[in-house]
């Protein structure tokens, strides 16, 4: 097979069992060269597997929240007070990677959405349960990773 390197999908806990190793091995040195290290894992991982579409998988709510935070910690339209901004970012990104959303409401929701706040609630919850990262978050994923090699 020419493509033998591709031939799994990525499970969610593999990248939180990274995430948890480099917080173990940098627990006490955590700096710009840990977390390129780290990104560079999650990204490596990311890379080596293969990805589906998933329509159960949304960004509204607590994921738009999240990525939308992250930006702005790492361009400095926020103001972090004592902790680093890089800390405050990793802080997104890997509650990004655990998967958890909220919707709030009908108002995290566009318009153009078809599929009732209950419908979203119970497909979401299913493609969470799966353990799957499709090609959507991965696509995301890999756009917060970017975005903090580029600003460290």
């Amino acid at each position: 097979m020419l493509f033998k390197f591709f031939d799994k999908k990525l499970k969610r806990k593999k990248l939180l069992s990274i995430i948890e190793k480099w917080k173990s091995e940098y627990k006490n040195k955590i700096d710009s060269n840990s977390y390129l290290k780290l990104l560079n894992k999650l990204e490596e991982e990311i890379n080596k597997c293969l990805y589906e579409s998933d329509y159960r998988f949304t960004t509204y709510g607590r994921r738009d929240f999240l990525l939308q935070e992250f930006l702005d910690i790492l361009n400095d339209k926020v103001n972090n007070g004592p902790i680093n901004k890089f800390a405050s970012a990793f802080v997104n990104l890997e509650e990004y990677i655990h998967g958890w959303n909220h919707i709030g409401g009908i108002s995290d929701i566009p318009k153009t959405e078809k599929r009732t706040i209950h419908e979203i609630d119970k497909q979401e919850f299913e493609y969470y349960k799966s353990g799957i990262v499709c090609d959507e978050e991965k696509n995301v994923l890999l756009k917060m990773i970017n975005e903090f090699k580029a600003n460290l």
